[in-house]
């Protein structure tokens, strides 16, 4: 089947559209929740680190300066989630088109539009839906650059890879890959550029948003046992959710004893 131009940014658009209506139908579900307001175990120390009252290291550094944009935590940040979602699936339409063609990028932007945990992170205050717009777009923009003559455009998908790396810790994993193509694919300056880009991004986090994350303290940033608090849980809060759940059976045989 031929594709059109036209017809493609068409279906794009409607598949974008598609991926707004589960996600806004939920947000209207997720409204007449009385705990909106009260963060999750897990969303609890993005949103102290959003206010400035974080005291341990958080997996996504990024997200607490997109939470920082709002005034409080109900609705505005998942609204705001829900376009990012709807962008992404365009993002994926546009990508699959380019290494695949037309009909796998539709077919797999259709896919993310309905897929559930996709539609159930817009309702959360947690990093997936930020930190896949952020990868999209920087494989969006590893492929516009490698169109580009100049190498100097591999200076923007630096910083935007730096960003990648704040928002998902896992595409540290992917960063060496990007590099290693440039390099043996001839583009050393590209390769340069991006590395410069990359590294750029991260120290400006590091000097600039030392506040938000670990409390606030440097010596938590590059010392490991602080660390534990943000793998452990259980470790991090006496009182945390989790914690409860492990305690609640006990604690309810003893009550049952008088």
């Amino acid at each position: 089947m031929i594709w059109r131009n036209d017809n493609f940014a068409a279906a794009v658009i409607g598949i974008a559209l598609v991926a707004l209506w589960p996600r806004l139908t939920y947000l209207d579900e997720v409204a007449q929740n009385p705990f909106l307001e009260v963060p999750t175990t897990a969303s609890m120390p993005y949103v102290e680190a959003a206010r400035g009252e974080g005291k341990e290291a958080v997996a996504s550094p990024l997200y607490p300066f997109f939470l920082r944009g709002f005034v409080a935590v109900g609705l505005a940040p998942r609204y705001v989630q829900v376009l990012l979602d709807a962008a992404s699936c365009a993002l994926l339409a546009l990508i699959g088109c380019a290494i695949w063609g037309p009909g796998t990028g539709l077919i797999a932007a259709l896919c993310v539009a309905l897929y559930g945990p996709a539609i159930y992170f817009t309702g959360s205050l947690l990093p997936p839906a930020l930190a896949v717009f952020l990868v999209l777009l920087l494989l969006a923009a590893l492929l516009w650059a490698d169109q580009q003559s100049d190498g100097k455009a591999f200076l923007g998908v630096g910083v935007l890879l730096g960003l990648c790396l704040l928002a998902a810790p896992q595409v540290a994993l992917f960063a060496p890959a990007v590099l290693w193509w440039l390099w043996i694919g001839g583009k050393q300056r590209a390769c340069w550029a991006c590395a410069l880009g990359t590294a750029g991004a991260v120290a400006l986090w590091y000097f600039g948003g030392v506040t938000t994350n670990a409390g606030g303290s440097p010596d938590l940033l590059v010392r490991g046992g602080e660390h534990l608090p943000a793998l452990d849980m259980y470790h991090a809060r006496g009182d945390s959710g989790g914690n409860g759940g492990l305690r609640f059976p006990s604690a309810w045989s003893c009550r049952s004893r008088y």
